[in-house]
């Protein structure tokens, strides 16, 4: 299975709150303006993102001002909603035929089950209805398809971002302490073990979200049986208590028993994880290529240009090279069909199509939709875009596909596991009886 780009968990959002767009906020999804008789339309957002980081957010909320504008009948409430309440706050919607017209998926077989149900609206129907094909390569498309829950061929998910994952690390510190970029995991221990002994951490982990925990465990597990052994575990038919996953677990639990993931690891978020990393406080981070954002600000990157990039390190009888990278479109926006108008169809056409470009623009992010326009991208975006163009064969992560519960499952027991508080038998078995 190969991709040259191919979802990610996205950094989670910590609020809820209700954002205005332009215009006037409305009351229902349309509504008649008594004065001039002009038809009044609201769109509802739903996001995981507020409109001040980076994200999908700040992009849209850009394009939206620009269309409401020329567009002063038209409202845009948006709505930002933690990360891990977006699955059930979407449900209670769902339910009540209310889902917001253009929201943030953050469960795959969520918005798979949606989509059988007729509640999503077909991307492939909007792109071609609009003649809007090429906001994205047939390549993207397939990678969507490839990452989407629901059996066929045919788009429902629009992506936000193009990324790959790896550890970044300090360049300069590397070089004082006479380290190599690791190669193998013989070679990458042996840098962690040198780092501690004088006193450096050597990985700053964001174990608040979970998610970061999984996804080294899930690259241990790709080096070793390849790109194929995660896809093969969320279908069924490779056991989670495959001796390499076991080995994958008990690996990740020894870093942190070991000490390379520093002090109080699962109170740490993914501000407090790239701060200490960028400050120098830690040799290296594992995360995707969405923390461009971070490394191009000034401000926040202390380390400058000195920031490397390596793809997990090949552990024994691996299977996979070292630039079969895990690779991820972000996660997904998602059209509902229930109050599909032709005012709604007109306002993601405008959003969508200036995607690629605002995107840049703004955060200097790589969103995976087509650019018309030139951009001088930043030192590390060009770097992220010299990565892709060198990448192998394209890796999932571990929850890729898993309905709501395994996946919450494998999230949750992940802090048990690296606590010592689980072991690696048990946390195989607790995935294993979701698909017995």
């Amino acid at each position: 299975m190969k991709w040259k780009k191919a979802v990610s968990l996205a950094l989670a959002g910590t609020m809820m709150a209700s954002l205005a767009g332009c215009g006037s906020t409305g009351g229902g999804a349309s509504d008649q303006a008594a004065d001039s008789g002009t038809q009044k339309r609201t769109i509802k957002v739903m996001t995981i993102w507020n409109e001040d980081v980076q994200g999908g957010t700040q992009t849209l909320k850009a394009l939206s001002d620009e269309y409401c504008a020329e567009h002063p009948e038209i409202t845009v409430e948006i709505e930002v909603v933690a990360q891990t309440d977006m699955p059930s706050r979407l449900s209670v919607l769902a339910a009540s035929g209310e889902l917001p017209d253009l929201f943030i998926a953050t469960d795959t077989a969520q918005s798979g089950t949606f989509y059988e149900q007729g509640l999503i609206y077909s991307v492939d129907d909007f792109l071609e209805e609009n003649g809007i094909q090429d906001i994205i390569s047939e390549s993207t498309r397939q990678g969507l398809i490839n990452l989407q829950a629901a059996e066929g061929d045919e788009l429902y998910t629009l992506l936000t971002e193009q990324n790959i994952e790896g550890f970044w690390y300090n360049k300069q510190m590397f070089e004082e302490n006479g380290w190599e970029v690791p190669e193998t995991m013989d070679e990458f221990m042996a840098i962690c073990e040198d780092a501690v002994s004088k006193g450096i951490q050597p990985l700053a982990v964001d174990g608040m979200d979970k998610f970061y925990f999984t996804r080294l465990w899930g690259g241990y597990v790709t080096s070793k049986l390849g790109v194929d052994a995660l896809i093969n575990a969320n279908a069924g038919e490779q056991s989670f208590s495959d001796p390499t996953f076991l080995e994958a677990y008990q690996w990740v639990q020894d870093l942190n028993t070991n000490g390379y993931m520093g002090e109080g690891v699962t109170t740490i978020d993914s501000s407090t994880m790239n701060s200490m990393f960028l400050t120098g406080g830690a040799a290296m981070e594992y995360n995707g290529s969405w923390v461009t954002s971070n490394l191009n600000n000034e401000e926040e990157n202390q380390l400058g240009e000195n920031v490397g990039f390596f793809g997990f390190p090949s552990v024994d009888d691996a299977v996979a090279d070292q630039n079969d990278y895990c690779q991820n479109y972000g996660t997904a926006w998602v059209i509902g069909s229930n109050n599909y108008d032709d005012a709604l169809n007109d306002w993601l056409v405008y959003v969508f199509s200036g995607y690629g470009d605002k995107s840049m623009e703004t955060q200097g992010m790589l969103s995976g939709f087509e650019m018309k326009e030139e951009h001088e991208m930043p030192y590390y975006t060009q770097m992220v875009v010299d990565l892709i163009a060198e990448a192998g064969e394209a890796a999932v992560w571990p929850e890729y596909k898993m309905e709501t519960e395994a996946m919450q499952t494998s999230l949750d027991n992940s802090q048990l596991l690296i606590l010592g508080e689980m072991t690696p038998e048990d946390y195989g078995a607790s995935l294993d009886a979701f698909y017995e």
